[in-house]
C-alpha cells in the first residue's frame, strides 16, 4: 500500500483535483490530508472522501509540519507526497512501484502548468540534487527511516538528508505542477537555502543558491542582503537586472545622466558572459 501525504492551507481551488488524482490511481493507497489550520472550504471538500485527515494545533506557515505528521502516521510500505495544488499523472504510482524494487526512491521533473497562459511544459530542474532540491510531489519511496522535514525550512535540506546512501532513479514526468503554490513564506526559504550553504561544496551549485538567496531578500526589500548575495551569485543578465534594481531602490535615486551609461555597462557584461 502507498500513502499519499498531502499538506494543506486554503487548497479550495485546487485540493478536490489533487484527492481525485489519487483517487483514480490503480495501486492500493490511503490518503493523509493534514491541514494547516484552513480559514475557508478546504475542510469541506475533505470530508466528502474517504481520507485520514489531521489538523494542526496551530498555524505553523508551511507545508512541512503537515508532511511531519504524514510521514508519522503513514501505514504504508511506501510513502508519497502531493502539494494541493499538484496532480498525479494517470498510473504514476504504478509505473514507480515497479522501478522502486530495486532502488529506494523515485522522483521526476513535474510538468508546469500555467494556469494564466494555459501551456504545459516540462519545468527546468536538473536531476543533479547537489544543485536543486527534490520535486516533492514526484517522490515515492520505501517507508523505511524516512527523515523529517525541518518546520522552518523548505525542501532543499531535506532532499540533501533523504538522498544520502539512498538509491534513486529518475522516472519522467508524472506529476502536473502549478504556478500556485502552498507556501510562500520567504522567511522559511531564507532560512533553507542559508542552511543549503553549509552543505553544498560545489561552486557553481553555491552560485546558484546565492542567486536564490538574493531573490528572495530582494522581495522582502531587504536591499543591502540582496546585493551582498547577487555579488556572489552567477553572472548572467537577470542577475545584472536585478543587482541595478537594488541599487537603485536602496539608493532612492539614480543620476540620470548616468543611466545610458549603467546601460551600456549591463550590455557589456552580457556579451562576456554570452563568450564565455
Amino acid at each position: 500500500m502507498v500513502s499519499v501525504i498531502i499538506p494543506t492551507y486554503n487548497g479550495e481551488q485546487t485540493i478536490e483535483a489533487a484527492i481525485l488524482s489519487i483517487l483514480y490511481q490503480d495501486v492500493e493507497n490511503e490518503i493523509l490530508i493534514c491541514d494547516d489550520c484552513s480559514t475557508d472550504k478546504t475542510m469541506d471538500i475533505i470530508k466528502k472522501y474517504k481520507v485520514r485527515r489531521f489538523i494542526n494545533s496551530y498555524h505553523t506557515g508551511g507545508a512541512n509540519a503537515g508532511r511531519n505528521r504524514g510521514i508519522k502516521e503513514a501505514r504504508g510500505e511506501f510513502i508519497a507526497f502531493l502539494d494541493q495544488d499538484d496532480i498525479f499523472l494517470p498510473g504514476k504510482l504504478k509505473r514507480q512501484l515497479k522501478l522502486i524494487k530495486d532502488v529506494d526512491l523515485c522522483y521526476s521533473i513535474p510538468l508546469q502548468v500555467n494556469p494564466f497562459e494555459k501551456e504545459t511544459y516540462i519545468y527546468k530542474q536538473t536531476s543533479d540534487y547537489k544543485k536543486r532540491d527534490l520535486f516533492p510531489s514526484s517522490i515515492l519511496m520505501k517507508n523505511n527511516n524516512v527523515p523529517l522535514f525541518e518546520d522552518i525550512a523548505t525542501d532543499f535540506t531535506w532532499s540533501l538528508k533523504v538522498l544520502k546512501n539512498r538509491k534513486t532513479i529518475q522516472t519522467e514526468p508524472n506529476v502536473y505542477r502549478t504556478k500556485i503554490g502552498l507556501s510562500k513564506n520567504t522567511d522559511y526559504r531564507i532560512l533553507d537555502f542559508r542552511k543549503a550553504l553549509d552543505i553544498v561544496i560545489n561552486n557553481k551549485a553555491r552560485r546558484n543558491v546565492y542567486g536564490t538567496l538574493a531573490r528572495h531578500y530582494f522581495r522582502i526589500k531587504e536591499y543591502k542582503n540582496a546585493i551582498k548575495y547577487f555579488k556572489k551569485s552567477r553572472i548572467q543578465f537577470k542577475t545584472l537586472a536585478y543587482l541595478f534594481l537594488c541599487i537603485w531602490k536602496k539608493e532612492r535615486t539614480v543620476n540620470i545622466a548616468a543611466i545610458p551609461f549603467i546601460f551600456v555597462f549591463i550590455i557589456f557584461i552580457l556579451i562576456l558572459c554570452v563568450e564565455c
